[in-house]
């Protein structure tokens, strides 16, 4: 039997690996792109080999700040 410890651990694990799987859901497969989505600038090879997505460091920076992700 299951103390109340072991089931929130439980719970956490299980909640934690949900919002993982979900994230990467999101995260973009196939080739990373060359071009940013939102300024058109062209993505730098280090960054698309370092953080694969569809916008430039600095547009992806100002997404984040706004509260956004994607």
């Amino acid at each position: 039997m299951m103390d109340p410890f072991d089931r929130a651990q439980k719970l956490e694990l299980d909640e934690r690996e949900g919002h993982i799987a979900a994230r990467q859901a999101l995260v973009p497969h196939g080739p990373p792109a060359s071009h940013c989505i939102d300024c058109g600038g062209e993505i730098p090879q280090e960054r698309q080999a370092a953080a694969p997505g569809l916008r430039c460091t600095r547009c992806q920076s100002a997404v984040e700040r706004r509260g956004g992700s994607r």
